[in-house]
Formats: C-alpha cells, sequence, structure tokens
C-alpha cells in the first residue's frame, strides 16, 4: 500500500512536470521582403545573349531559354539551357537572401566549365536592380578576376542582366549581355 501511495504521489507530482517537458515546434522562419522580391525570377523565359570576347570585335549571339521556380519562397533556382558558338551549354543558378549576413547569395554552375561560382550581392534602384559579385577564373585572361552581375527589371516580364570583369586598369568591362522576355 505504502508503494502504491509513492507511486501515486510521483505520478501527481510528476504530471505537470512531464506535460511541461513535452518538445515544443520549431518557429521556422518566414520569407522576408527580400526573399519575396526574389519572387519576379520565377517563370519561363525566352534568352538572346551576347558575348563579347574582344573588345571592338562583333559579339557572338546565342539564345536559349530559361525555367525558374521557387524553392520553398526562400530561393530561386534557375535553369538554362542555351546554344552559343554551336555548342549547347545547361546552366544553374541558386539565388537567395542570407538575413544573417544582410546580403543576397546566389551560386553558378554551367556544363562548360569546373567553377563553382559563388556571389555575394545587393539589391538596387527601388528594388529593380540586383548587383552580384565575385571572383573566378578569366577565360579571356588567363588569371582569377573580380566579376559582376548586374540584372535589372525593366518590368514584370523584361530583365537584362550584364556580366562584367574588372580590367587591369580597375575599368570594368562588359563580357557578356542577356534578355530574358517572358514566354
Amino acid at each position: 500500500m505504502k508503494t502504491t501511495l509513492l507511486a501515486l504521489h510521483a505520478l501527481l507530482l510528476c504530471g505537470p512536470v512531464a506535460a511541461q517537458d513535452k518538445p515544443q515546434q520549431p518557429s521556422f522562419p518566414e520569407p522576408t521582403e527580400q526573399h519575396q522580391w526574389l519572387q519576379k525570377f520565377v517563370g519561363e523565359w525566352d534568352v538572346e545573349s551576347e558575348l563579347h570576347m574582344e573588345p571592338g570585335k562583333e559579339p557572338i549571339r546565342g539564345e536559349g531559354t530559361e525555367t525558374v521556380t521557387s524553392l520553398g519562397g526562400f530561393w530561386i533556382v534557375s535553369e538554362l539551357e542555351s546554344s552559343i558558338m554551336d555548342q549547347e551549354m545547361s546552366g544553374r543558378m541558386t539565388i537567395g537572401f542570407d538575413s544573417q549576413e544582410n546580403a543576397f547569395v546566389a551560386t553558378w554552375v554551367d556544363s562548360m566549365t569546373s567553377q563553382l561560382w559563388t556571389y555575394t550581392g545587393k539589391s538596387t534602384e527601388g528594388e529593380n536592380k540586383l548587383v552580384l559579385t565575385t571572383e573566378g577564373f578569366c577565360l579571356m585572361r588567363g588569371e582569377s578576376c573580380d566579376f559582376r552581375d548586374t540584372v535589372t527589371f525593366l518590368d514584370d516580364d523584361t530583365r537584362t542582366m550584364v556580366s562584367e570583369t574588372q580590367g587591369e586598369n580597375g575599368e570594368w568591362v562588359t563580357i557578356m549581355k542577356a534578355t530574358f522576355t517572358r514566354k
């Protein structure tokens, strides 16, 4: 009987504690204003591009398509299929906003190089422009260079991207331009 009373007493004392010890649901963050801005990219796009191999020479033209999807409202994932210089090229880009770093972050890989490009950036000019910067190997110069990609939304259905590398004199030189038109 004494054992039963002790057990009952223990249950009464531990019952409320056990209820309080239940694991609470984690509180996941919600997408921020910057994450919501990235949703402008989502959709199907036609792409026309110009590759500037040498200053003063006619650019090499290419065309392709891009499909951009949202990943949880935090990231966008771009799948690019293009043809340039009679070669097929596939590329994948992710763009998100790192709330802890307070910066946009991105990655790029493609079927023509072995480099994983990682970018950081910021949005400017009333949320219509995203400037991403990185460092990587420049094929035209044969050495590591600073790069800057500037994406500008002209309207909800048209955006441009200008890719530049910083020359030895510190000036930015355009190496590629692309226009994306929503299908």
